[in-house]
């Protein structure tokens, strides 16, 4: 089965800060700790660490698929990702040459803020070319991952690659995002999207992109994103995930995980769900197999692409025992 992802793959600095003056051993260190202020600049903070890695959804989803179907990246990056491409192939993913391009590969900064709650504040230091459908080739997909991270993909072509693709799985982050100013800060906004020309098989969306979707906040956003999927919607919600399909509401609650690095865990859950939809045509089989494959990368205690399941039987395992807990 080939499946493409279709997104930038990114160049992430993730940086860790404290409060200043705030020691390691301070209470408001550990992830349940907690600050009364939210509206702290980032310069009133010390940056404990910084770790520059690829990243974005054709990395962490598309490894994800590698694994268990085959995959197809649709991306493009600049003559910067050279050594992390390398680095990629080790993996067992490889980007092709014609993704490469002479604008520098998509930059973002990620500052999570432990002293609030690991809110994060996302930056775009710099941005790749569009995704365009030239790129798609002339074969089609039996499915198809879009998950843009900075509007790199238009509207139109996300049509294209539904018509092409047997089922589309779309993670709408990177239609939303909007950037602020000229430090690059990024926020969302989705009120000029039209949703009546996303009609995809899944969306998956968090809280926050759900309301910058719909204006509603919570479970009631997932009723209305249900209106412009064939299959399912799904809403994730910190350890609880919801999916909506066919009419009724699937919820799967899993074990808090204190993760040392939950970034692309939404896109593992993506590249996951996909492959065990494709094989089973079992929505909930998907949505417990999608979260198992999260949970075991986010409780691996890994980094980047280490992070992501490596053990197809490991994720069945899981899945199963997940499946016990879904609730309707």
């Amino acid at each position: 089965m080939r499946v493409a992802v279709v997104s930038h793959a990114t160049i992430d600095h993730i940086v860790r800060g404290m409060r200043k003056g705030q020691g390691r051993g301070s209470g408001d260190y550990s992830m349940e700790g907690s600050s009364s202020s939210g509206a702290m600049d980032d310069e009133e903070v010390e940056v404990e660490k910084e770790i520059i890695t690829m990243g974005g959804p054709v990395c962490y989803a598309g490894l994800m698929v590698s694994r268990l179907d085959s995959v197809v990246p649709v991306t493009r990056v600049g003559f910067d990702f050279r050594d992390y491409a390398d680095i990629l192939s080790r993996y067992g993913m490889s980007i092709p040459l014609e993704a490469f391009c002479d604008l520098p590969t998509t930059r973002f900064r990620l500052v999570i803020r432990e002293y609030d709650r690991q809110r994060r504040v996302l930056y775009l230091l710099a941005r790749c070319a569009d995704i365009t459908q030239d790129m798609l080739g002339d074969e089609g997909f039996d499915a198809c991952i879009v998950s843009p991270v900075i509007g790199e993909i238009s509207i139109d072509t996300i049509m294209v690659i539904a018509e092409r693709s047997n089922f589309t799985f779309l993670d709408p982050q990177g239609l939303l995002r909007r950037v602020d100013g000229i430090d690059g800060h990024i926020s969302l906004e989705g009120s000029g999207l039209d949703l009546n020309r996303l009609m995809v098989d899944v969306m998956k969306v968090d809280l926050d992109e759900a309301y910058a979707l719909t204006g509603i906040y919570g479970l009631d956003s997932l009723y209305r994103l249900g209106k412009y999927t064939k299959t399912a919607a799904v809403l994730s919600m910190d350890n609880r995930v919801f999916m909506y399909s066919k009419g009724r509401v699937y919820e799967l609650t899993t074990d808090a995980v204190n993760s040392r690095d939950s970034t692309g865990a939404g896109d593992i859950f993506a590249g996951a769900y996909t492959s065990a939809y494709m094989s089973s045509r079992d929505a909930v089989w998907a949505l417990a197999y999608g979260v198992a494959a999260a949970c075991i990368a986010l409780g691996s205690g890994r980094v980047g692409l280490d992070k992501v399941p490596s053990s197809k039987r490991d994720v069945e395992d899981h899945a199963y025992i997940l499946l016990e807990r879904v609730k309707h």
